[in-house]
């Protein structure tokens, strides 16, 4: 490889990181650990690419019959917002989806 191609290759490097660095998505779901059943549930969400947006988050559970509730979070200008959700008790896990991110599972205490 020359000199010229090795800069590009660093230059798209640089660019793809600091790229996905602005852009990252941020999903946290308090407390941690084991939730009491009927308790709320602190969803915080950040993505600054997202500003002034709302977004969903789906939380899924329930056993035998799966289902899904959907909870909308409005994003400030900094792209961060905050909403709860109260632990259903029927269900013994929750599932929290929300764009961009990986899902974050936790046990639903009775």
């Amino acid at each position: 490889m020359n000199r010229w191609m090795l800069r590009q290759l660093a230059a798209a490097g640089l660019a793809f990181v600091f790229a996905t660095g602005l852009s990252a998505q941020k999903l946290t779901v308090g407390p941690t650990g084991m939730i009491p059943a009927g308790s709320a549930v602190t969803l915080e969400y950040s993505d600054p690419s997202k500003a002034g947006q709302d977004i969903v988050i789906e939380v899924s559970g329930g056993f035998p019959t799966p289902s899904i509730e959907k909870v909308t979070i409005h994003l400030d200008a900094a792209g961060k917002g905050r909403a709860t959700w109260n632990a259903n008790g029927a269900w013994l896990t929750a599932g929290f989806n929300a764009p961009g991110c990986n899902e974050i599972v936790r046990m639903i205490q009775r």
